[in-house]
Parts: C-alpha cells; sequence; structure tokens
C-alpha cells in the first residue's frame, strides 16, 4: 500500500520526493491559515471601525435634533439641515473609500493565497497592511471636514 502511494506521487510530481511534497503541502497549509487570519483580522477592524462610525453619525443625529428644537426660524432649520446634509456626505465619501480600499486589501490577500510563488500583488504591494491610517479612520468625519472647509 506504501509502495502504490508512493508510486502514484512520483507519477503526479517527477522529480520531487514524498518527504518534498508533504514539505510543499504544509508550505500552502501555513500560507492558508495565515491569509485566513489576515482575513478574520481584517474583519474584526472594519467592524470596530463601522461600529465607531455609527456611533459618531448617532451623535451628529442627535446635535441636528437639537439645533432643530431650538430653531426659532425657517433659515436656522434650514441651516441646520445644510450643516447635517454637508457632514453626511463627508461621512458617505469616506465611507466609500474606505470600502473600496478595504476591498483591495481583501483582493491583494486573496492573490497571496491563490499565487503559489509568493510574489507580489497586481498593484505591486507585497503586502495588504501598508496602506496608510487616514485621521478619518478614527470614525470621526470633523478632520476632514474641516480640511475642506479651510480650502473654501
Amino acid at each position: 500500500m506504501q509502495n502504490e502511494a508512493t508510486h502514484s506521487a512520483q507519477t503526479m510530481f517527477p522529480g520531487l520526493m514524498p518527504r518534498e511534497i508533504a514539505e510543499l503541502g504544509q508550505e500552502r497549509l501555513n500560507s492558508l491559515v495565515e491569509t485566513q487570519k489576515q482575513f478574520l483580522g481584517r474583519l474584526d477592524e472594519m467592524n470596530k471601525t463601522w461600529l465607531t462610525r455609527t456611533e459618531a453619525m448617532a451623535k451628529h443625529v442627535s446635535e441636528l435634533a437639537e439645533k432643530l428644537a431650538s430653531s426659532r426660524s425657517v433659515s436656522d432649520t434650514s441651516a441646520a439641515y445644510q450643516q447635517w446634509v454637508s457632514r453626511r456626505l463627508d461621512v458617505f465619501l469616506d465611507d466609500s473609500r474606505r470600502f473600496f480600499g478595504e476591498s483591495q486589501k481583501f483582493m491583494d490577500a486573496t492573490a497571496r493565497l491563490l499565487n503559489p510563488n509568493g510574489e507580489q500583488s497586481a498593484n505591486g504591494s507585497a503586502n495588504s497592511n501598508d496602506m496608510p491610517a487616514s485621521e478619518a479612520e478614527a470614525g470621526d468625519p470633523e478632520p476632514q471636514r474641516q480640511r475642506r472647509e479651510k480650502r473654501s
């Protein structure tokens, strides 16, 4: 039985001995486990970021409600809504950028998993962790908003 398995392995992988085949399989398994850890780590990071973002948006909605309750005129109400919509658009744009950035990180990790040579990904990145963190990743869109207001 052992002899048949050795013969079969040598037929499928000529020039490799059973020990080398096992080492190759172990390397691929280690790569798979590492990629899964990265995926789970990314999902955990994304979950924490989205929770923080959701809390920040709840705070902004609460602020809107306070401003609307204290508004004395139609212009006060209109200004409060304008301010809130502007902030919400900033958050939406930032969320979109973050989503596409995270998607790229997942694609890079998948490319590394599927690439048997361990070469760089399509965008030239060898590591998906090299994307710099922005100020807004803390969950508050205010830094981006302040930069935009300074430019105006």
